[in-house]
């Protein structure tokens, strides 16, 4: 009897012990926030659903994280006159890469194009004007960190650009073997952020019946989401925090020690309807992110961001290059002259003699894209077939359209149409 009693003893004992030890990995921390920290922001507003992904923030999130959208002029400077000055101007030859820029922003504005043709399209026109320092940048998902946590995949973009680096310089591949994956510029589509809020919380159907007071309640949470001014979407604010925080996590995989810096981030809209481009720039300053990265601890500095925006109208394509880089800033693009804008001219190419670059661009009027499609449908007089003795379109013209013509036209470019007309002197 007594060795089943010392038995029973010593398991019980075990349980205890084990009970003690359970007992002591389950007891939680104990986190006292700072006032003004994330997770005090989080405390003064436990009703309401913050700690969400970026794809359901509201204007809510951006007013309790201090940031304000500013709305800047619309940059139409510089760009050619739009009426035509006295006298005749002689034909000038149009360059080939106006051609492809132009097809690229046609698709850029072109409502039936999917999100990766507009990817493909902007990749175009950012490799054109700024390829001597914007390189293309092998991601278009983000992740966004918050204490020791980090959400993968919550931010998606189009496409996104990096500094270009020289390969020459110590530091491209030493202190800075990251360096694509450090975004700068990224292309966030407006209709994407419709379609995933329009979706999010849709409820597959059963047997293919709707049932009406599913799609009500559906309709009621995508709505919440929506923000007032689609101008000043959250899910922009969000996009930057992404792109700063992979500039502040970058030095950390790396071996260093957490130092965030303030880093200035550029998001690319689009407008079709006013055929232009919405450039948001802003500093997200390093006591922001130093928030994120410790979230119970308050600011040190100002967390305030500015974002500001403004219009860049893709029409006419000479001087889109400066009007661009005025609303990305010199720092991102590089300098640039507004007096002298790029013309795409080949160095071996001349101007005709007695006309300078700048009267061939003033010699024609300046026609809006849409204006010019409502001329073509409501034309009823027929067209003369093209002729080789016809002149050639001037080179103002083809900057100051669209491109959105006719391949059969005789205003679309000449080098598309070459084969075409080897083909013709070859019959003859």
């Amino acid at each position: 009897m007594s060795f089943n009693t010392s038995s029973a003893n010593a398991s019980t004992q075990q349980v205890a012990k084990r009970k003690r030890v359970s007992r002591r990995t389950r007891t939680p921390k104990i986190i006292s926030p700072q006032a003004g920290s994330i997770y005090d922001i989080l405390h003064d507003h436990a009703t309401v659903s913050l700690y969400i992904a970026p794809i359901l923030w509201t204007d809510f999130h951006a007013e309790l994280l201090g940031c304000r959208f500013v709305s800047q002029p619309l940059e139409n400077i510089p760009a050619p006159p739009t009426s035509p000055p006295a006298g005749n101007s002689q034909p000038s030859q149009v360059p080939p890469t106006v051609a492809y820029l132009g097809q690229s922003l046609n698709t850029l504005v072109n409502p039936t194009a999917t999100f990766s043709e507009r990817g493909d399209a902007m990749n175009t026109v950012i490799k054109t004007l700024y390829k001597d320092f914007l390189q293309l940048a092998p991601i278009n998902e983000s992740e966004i960190r918050c204490g020791g946590k980090c959400y993968f995949n919550v931010v998606r973009f189009e496409a996104a650009w990096r500094k270009a680096y020289d390969v020459n310089h110590p530091m491209s591949f030493t202190g800075s073997r990251r360096l694509w994956n450090q975004p700068v510029v990224a292309l966030l589509d407006q209709q994407y952020l419709t379609t995933m809020r329009n979706c999010c919380f849709r409820v597959p159907l059963r047997g293919g019946k709707v049932n009406a007071p599913i799609r009500s309640l559906q309709w009621k949470r995508s709505k919440k989401i929506i923000p007032k001014n689609p101008d000043e979407d959250a899910y922009i604010f969000a996009t930057m925090i992404s792109m700063a925080q992979q500039h502040a996590y970058d030095s950390v995989c790396l071996g260093t020690a957490f130092a965030p810096k303030d880093v200035k981030v550029c998001v690319l809209g689009l407008d079709e309807d006013e055929q232009s481009i919405i450039v948001y720039s802003g500093i997200i300053p390093a006591a922001l992110l130093s928030m994120f990265h410790e979230p119970e601890k308050a600011p040190r500095g100002d967390a305030g961001v500015t974002i500001n925006y403004r219009r860049v109208p893709i029409w006419p394509i000479l001087g889109l290059k400066e009007r661009l880089g005025q609303a990305l800033g010199e720092d991102i693009v590089g300098e640039f002259d507004t007096d002298h804008p790029e013309t795409f001219q080949e160095k071996e190419s001349s101007t005709p003699q007695g006309s300078s670059i700048n009267d061939i661009f003033q010699d024609a009027e300046v026609t809006p894209p849409k204006a010019r499609k409502a001329e073509k449908s409501t034309s009823t007089t027929p067209q003369k077939s093209p002729s080789r003795s016809l002149k050639r379109p001037v080179f103002s013209e083809v900057f100051n359209t669209s491109f959105s013509e006719d391949r059969g036209s005789h205003n679309f470019p000449s080098e598309v149409l070459a084969k075409r007309r080897r083909l013709e002197e070859g019959n003859e």
